[in-house]
């Protein structure tokens, strides 16, 4: 395992390990293109990776940024974002309305939040655990 989607994925499509753990919506666009692999969705459920935008309080363009934002939110914004065809959009919007991406991962799978507020305030902890546990050196 390594500290991204790019070189697990690589060593797992290479067949030099037999299973990894990475983000679905990178392996769904490598089984698009034709790679040689499969998901396994664990029963006891996954964990979401939220996407988060935001505006810095100190944004010279405040307004603009807010109006960007409103736009990356709405049904519009949504739909160019779901429209792409790499790893990063094959994601299941919030969004009421927006489009989904239909038949992307099979139905039934238990999605385990994380709680965002204990995630922020022990970040540096997770990455240190998750870089001594997880990442090959």
């Amino acid at each position: 395992m390594f500290d991204s989607n790019g070189p697990t994925i690589t060593d797992l499509i290479q067949g030099n390990v037999k299973y990894a753990l990475a983000q679905d919506s990178a392996l769904i666009a490598k089984m698009k293109s034709g790679a040689p692999i499969k998901i396994v969705y664990p029963a006891s459920g996954v964990t979401t990776l939220s996407s988060n935008i935001a505006i810095d309080s100190k944004a010279p363009h405040a307004e603009v940024a807010k109006e960007f934002v409103n736009f990356a939110l709405s049904q519009e914004g949504q739909k160019i974002l779901a429209a792409g065809s790499d790893g990063d959009n094959n994601y299941e919007s919030i969004v009421k309305g927006a489009p989904g991406k239909a038949g992307i991962r099979p139905s039934g799978i238990k999605w385990n939040e994380l709680d965002a507020s204990y995630s922020a305030k022990h970040e540096n902890e997770i990455k240190q655990w998750f870089t001594e546990n997880i990442v090959q050196k």
